[in-house]
Parts: structure tokens; sequence; C-alpha cells
């Protein structure tokens, strides 16, 4: 799927910023400024604003219990003014405390959102707000861009923007309602009695489908159950021997199978309990450092796409929010690029069954798949 990032229009203004005359030494600068001036409090907002024909920084941070600093900064020379305080509503301070609590696990700053940020953005853009909160379920940067015309998500954590594809936008990942997904996938466990590995749901002739894929340690082959959408009946079963690479592929994924001890169903109901109204279009077995999760694709109704990862061996599942990181479909092993590694994937299952090098969705790799793969090209 090609990727597309999170811009929201929110103002009938131009899309293309107007430079301003001024030296500018940047969000970056202004951040590092804002915590020099209030060492004993944590940066929550930089905004750039023309205050009497002279271009600044104001920065709010907070500072335990309830106090909000007020930092400004000229944005030509870096030199902080004096720093005002004041007192948060008792009501405000609900939302900074998630915000502190989740902070730790940062690894991107304010400079490091508005790069990504205007990166993603029309040719022109220029930031003038960026502030974390606490968006769709995780901590981001949430970056104004032309005055305000332009919204942007970025992942404090993983820093990617967060991707937005609107109501009726064919780029978007192929999904179905969650109860549809569910009921499909408890369709397709129950014809197996087999762990999961994967499942995906996939759009066809206007009809949604999901397809599980298990593992059969006795046989040693991997099981792939196609079942409806509309109603869970089982509309195919296909077995295979794995070739060498398929298996290289999943063989962390297939170690950590004995330790799972929450299903793909409990995870998936996990994902919908924080996000009841979204469609959804995948639930994946990672094997981390950590330990296994499962990782749950979804679309939440406003056209964000999410992944939540919810641990797999963890009595009551706890889970965490992650921008999605999507890749085009020839991008086999999804290294961002594709490039002669992809090309040597599909040429080593060529002619076999292989749902992950399967690009035109015929259940063999053939030359429209390899026609597919090098229109893709992207070293």
């Amino acid at each position: 799927m090609q990727f597309r990032p999170a811009i929201m229009i929110t103002a009938a203004t131009s899309l293309v910023a107007v430079a301003p005359a001024f030296a500018d030494i940047g969000f970056a600068a202004a951040a590092a400024a804002a915590r020099g001036a209030a060492a004993d409090a944590t940066l929550l907002q930089v905004e750039q604003r023309l205050r009497n024909g002279v271009l600044v920084y104001d920065a709010d941070l907070f500072a335990a219990p309830n106090l909000n600093r007020n930092v400004r900064i000229n944005a030509t020379t870096g030199a902080a003014g004096a720093v005002e305080t004041s007192a948060i509503e008792a009501e405000g301070l609900a939302i900074i405390e998630q915000i502190l609590s989740m902070l730790p696990n940062a690894t991107i700053d304010f400079g490091g959102a508005v790069e990504r940020a205007v990166a993603a953005s029309p040719e022109g853009a220029a930031a003038n707000k960026v502030s974390l909160d606490i968006e769709l379920g995780m901590l981001a940067y949430q970056v104004m861009l032309n005055d305000d015309a332009l919204k942007v998500y970025v992942d404090s954590v993983t820093g990617n923007v967060v991707p937005h594809h609107g109501g009726g936008d064919d780029d978007g990942e192929d999904s179905v309602p969650g109860t549809n997904f569910g009921a499909a996938l408890s369709a397709a466990m129950a014809a197996t009695g087999l762990p999961v590995l994967s499942a995906e749901a996939e759009i066809e002739n206007l009809s949604g489908r999901l397809e599980t894929i298990f593992w059969n340690a006795e046989s040693g082959e991997l099981v792939m159950v196609t079942s409806s959408a509309a109603d869970g009946a089982i509309l195919a079963t296909v077995s295979w021997t794995p070739s060498a690479d398929q298996l290289a592929r999943i063989a962390d994924e297939i170690a950590v199978l004995g330790s799972v001890t929450v299903d793909a169903r409990a995870a998936l109901d996990t994902a919908m309990a924080q996000h009841p109204t979204a469609s959804f279009h995948g639930v994946e077995l990672k094997a981390e450092d950590a330990g296994p999760v499962w990782k749950v694709e979804l679309t939440t109704d406003q056209g964000f796409e999410l992944d939540v990862f919810v641990d797999a061996d963890a009595a009551a599942p706890a889970f965490r929010i992650a921008a999605a990181v999507n890749f085009l479909p020839a991008d086999l092993n999804r290294d961002g690029a594709v490039n002669g590694f992809d090309l040597g994937m599909l040429l080593g299952n060529w002619g076999a069954f292989d749902p992950v090098a399967d690009l035109d969705g015929d259940n063999v790799i053939t030359g429209f798949d390899l026609g597919l793969l090098l229109g893709a090209w992207q070293p």
C-alpha cells in the first residue's frame, strides 16, 4: 500500500506558507531555550507567534503540582524573557498526568516532530505550533502548520507520522468492522484448532473475507483458512509445506508459540475495547525481545491507521498503541524499499504458494507478481 501522511485540512487557507522575513532559531532551539529558562518544569507546547512585529516562540511548561510556566523566546536571538507562572485548573491536570506518565518512552523531541511533520506535508508548509497530547490512545506531537490550516500527528515513540486516509480513500488498508473480523477469525480458529500466526482482511469483488494462517507443528505445514467476513462461513482451506525462505520468515514466531497464553481472538477483543468503532485489517503474532505480542492493525472511524500491540503471554493482556508503518505490498521483507532482496524472495518461491509474495492474489507466484514487484521498484 502506498504510504500517505496524516494531514488534516482544518481551515480553508492556502497550503503554501509565506516565509517570514525574520531570522529564526527554529523549534528545537526554542525548546532548549525554554527548558533552560524553566528548569523545574516539563515542556508541553511551543508556538511561534508574531508579537508587536517581533517573531517569538511562546512555550508552556508544567511544574508540579499544578503550575504552568510560560516563557517567551525571541526567535531571532534565542533570548528568553521573564518566566510567567499561573495555576492550572484541576480538570486540565488529568491529561497532563497522562502525558507525563508516557513521556519517558518518547524517542523524539519537539524539533524532530516538526521535521517529520513538515516532510509529510505539501511543499512549502511551515509549522507554527507543536504540542504534546494524547491522540488516539498514544502520546503524540500535534503539529499545526500554515497558521493552523494543517494538522499532523507524530508518534512520540516511533517518530512515525500517523497515517490518515479520510473517508472513502482508496489508499487505506482493506478492513472490516471488528465484529465481522472477530466472527470470521473465530470460525477459522474453530475449523482447524491450530495456533494462529496471522489473519488479514481482504476485500474482493466488494466482499470482505479473512485469510488466517495457522502453523501445524505435527505436519510441518502452514494452513490458510479463508472465511467470510459477512457470516464467518469457511470459503477455502489450503495447506502447504513452506519453502526455506518462508520458514525463515516465521521461525521466530513459531518458536514462541509455546509461550502464547492470549490467543488471536482475545488480542482482537483487547484492541476492540480500546477502539470499539474501528475497522480492522489484521492480527499478527510478533516475537519481540520482551516476549510474544499480537500486532492488531486497525483504522479508526476518523480514518487514522493505528497498530495496537497486545501482550501474548500475560494473564491480563497489556497493550500499547503506535502509529502504523505502511509498506508497499511489493516490499516483501518490510525494509522500506523494493529492491533485490524482495526480488530474491519472490524468485525463491517461483511457482509456489506464498501469501506474502502473491501480489496479484491468484495463489501462485508467477510473472504477474514479478511485473507488479518491478513496477514498484524503489531501491
